[in-house]
């Protein structure tokens, strides 16, 4: 006679928590970076002058090598950003981060618009199929 009692599904495997040391040391570093400004304190640099470079660094990053944390329309996301910061930073045009909000929210729009999904194609519901 054959057994047919039915196997319970195992359950997926358990990733492994990823440390929080990172972000929390980044965390700490912003946070006594802004009170040494708050209390008059300068740095001999200013890490105003390099925040562009970040951001387009993880935007060609991720053009260029898309992954599971970074697809490419993050990585344009992250191109378009630090080129508008570096525009903001000289001035050109009159451009700069108070002026930029509406340009995220049209550009989110767009990227709602012509979100893909992982198939490669236009995620769409079909009604009454």
């Amino acid at each position: 006679m054959i057994d047919v009692t039915p196997i319970p599904p195992t359950p997926p495997p358990l990733r492994p928590r990823r440390s929080q040391l990172l972000p929390g040391l980044l965390l700490m570093v912003a946070g006594g970076y802004l009170l040494a400004l708050n209390m008059g304190w300068t740095l001999p640099f200013s890490i105003r002058d390099y925040a562009p470079l970040p951001f387009l660094a993880l935007g060609v990053l991720g053009l260029s090598f898309p992954n599971r944390h970074l697809s490419r329309s993050g990585g344009a996301w992250m191109l378009c950003a630090g080129i508008y910061l570096a525009c903001g930073m000289f001035n050109f045009l009159g451009l700069s981060w108070g002026t930029a909000w509406p340009i995220f929210i049209i550009g989110a729009g767009l990227g709602v618009i012509f979100r893909q999904d992982g198939c490669g194609r236009r995620g769409r519901v079909i009604h009454g199929a």
